[in-house]
């Protein structure tokens, strides 16, 4: 089997927190990994890095959470055929708010690298995580993140970031030096007939923003937003990732994406909690755009 040597990205999720042009993309622009802001702190978990070493069975799974102090996880890794699973208790986390995201303003905490041994070499193509204690408050849905080598497939010009390269290397380095790797407690083989293992969330009805409103003066502006859909694909969470500048404008364009419907993006044909991501262009000579359009 060819070596796996890539990080993952987590995206950002996840879908996710995956169209690829750029790292994770959900939706039209959306990065995965991904969790829904609405949810609670905990359940915004997931795995930001999956990281294959040299042996093409051990993989470097490192956490991000917005939450602090020691959370026993649920870590499930999947492949095209086969879902792995293993529980991780008292993963610690270091803080990491130099790295906010629209999803986590205030910077996340990151955890040191658990390194996972698979019964045998296999190719993972993305990991979900859940906690289990301390007990979130409210159901957690698993939060999904996507391999480079599953986005490779998806598409041919995705290159991963210097920094992740860079942390491959490091990741490689304390391997050669000896670790101790947690062993897979579970293994399931998948059910045959799932011939795509990720489609990315998408916009069904799509609302146009009442932009009667906005300021005479106001010839373009540009607005992104991030729509959170939980697995069925109901909005958890609707927030500006890119404000225009003009208040009018934006209420607008966010009332618009909470009146439209979606469809959330599926992982091995089941659905999942994703992100939705688009921006909307407005310029005095084009006609109004519908969200996602």
């Amino acid at each position: 089997m060819a070596r796996l040597r890539e990080a993952v990205h987590h995206l950002p999720a996840v879908l996710c927190r995956l169209a690829v042009a750029s790292a994770l993309a959900i939706g039209s622009v959306a990065a995965f990994p991904l969790a829904s802001p609405a949810a609670t702190p905990l359940c915004q978990t997931l795995a930001r890095s999956v990281v294959p070493m040299p042996d093409d069975k051990t993989y470097a799974v490192i956490f991000r959470s917005p939450a602090e102090g020691p959370a026993d996880l649920r870590l499930t890794l999947y492949s095209a055929s086969f879902t792995y699973s293993v529980r991780l208790n008292g993963v610690a986390f270091v803080n990491a708010a130099d790295k906010p995201s629209p999803n986590a303003p205030g910077g996340y905490s990151e955890s040191q690298p658990a390194f996972i041994t698979h019964p045998k070499a296999d190719l993972s193509i993305g990991a979900s995580v859940e906690p289990t204690s301390p007990p979130p408050q409210g159901a957690c849905e698993p939060q999904y993140s996507l391999t480079d080598y599953l986005l490779k497939g998806l598409s041919p010009t995705y290159v991963s970031s210097e920094t992740r390269r860079l942390e491959r290397v490091r990741l490689d380095h304390a391997f050669a030096l000896g670790v101790t790797a947690v062993p897979i407690e579970t293994t399931v083989q998948n059910a045959a007939g799932c011939d795509r293992p990720f489609t990315p969330a998408r916009i069904k009805d799509s609302v146009a923003p009442n932009l009667s409103f906005k300021p005479a003066d106001v010839t373009q502006a540009s607005v992104g937003v991030a729509v959170s859909l939980d697995s069925a694909g109901k909005i958890t969470d609707v927030r500006l990732v890119q404000p225009s500048g003009y208040r009018a404008i934006d209420d607008a364009v966010l009332d618009a994406a909470r009146r439209s419907t979606y469809d959330p993006a599926t992982f091995l044909c089941r659905n999942i909690a994703s992100v939705y991501q688009t921006r909307l262009a407005l310029r005095s000579t084009t006609r109004v755009i519908r969200i996602g359009r």
